[in-house]
């Protein structure tokens, strides 16, 4: 079974139209010491890309756009589904500390509105059981990443906050620098005005 190089980063890359003879579509990975990039797989004929992903005990658990729940071994990247969540999954973050899979859905209510949620995903059985919904992007972590000791960091839609989950009380609090003012996180398109 091949092994996670622990001096790589490793990512999921979709092609970008807007660049012209884009091919790089797939798993990569990045040297911490000089940022090459080398391609891993060219899933650019896989039927859908993958919205989420994350590194648990040895594999990658995954959601891709056609809403499957997938397991993958790093390095084989075969995609073995578990089952179709229903929901599209815009975020996904492993928190050690409790052991949980916690994820960001976007789905619809019966009248065909949006709904989001903050929700738990089992690893065996994928499935969902939801923590908090909302029917704005709004109001819950868009993107998230889990520390080692269980604090969960997360952005919020259009918004350039660095917040934490709160999960006992299930709401976003912002992170304060040591001034005590909240800490912004800014967005760049690279271009200078």
């Amino acid at each position: 079974k091949p092994e996670m190089d622990e001096d790589a980063l490793y990512a999921y890359r979709v092609y970008d139209a807007a660049i012209d003879d884009d091919s790089l579509f797939g798993w990569v990975t990045i040297d911490k010491q000089t940022a090459e990039v080398t391609q891993l797989t060219n899933d650019m004929y896989e039927y859908y890309a993958l919205t989420a992903a994350e590194y648990v005990d040895g594999y990658i658990f995954a959601v891709d756009a056609g809403n499957n729940f997938i397991v993958m071994e790093p390095g084989l990247f075969f995609r073995n589904e578990i089952v179709n969540l229903g929901v599209s999954v815009l975020d996904m973050t492993f928190n050690k500390a409790d052991d949980t899979m916690y994820v960001t859905t976007k789905g619809w209510d019966e009248y065909g509105y949006e709904l989001y949620s903050l929700a738990t995903l089992d690893l065996m059985t994928g499935e969902l059981t939801t923590l908090v919904t909302s029917d704005s992007p709004y109001d819950l972590p868009y993107a998230m990443a889990a520390t080692d000791d269980g604090v969960i960091y997360a952005v919020k839609y259009y918004d350039s906050g660095l917040y934490t989950v709160d999960l006992e009380n299930l709401v976003l609090q912002n992170v304060l620098d040591a001034d005590g003012n909240a800490i912004e996180l800014y967005q760049s398109t690279g271009d200078v005005a």
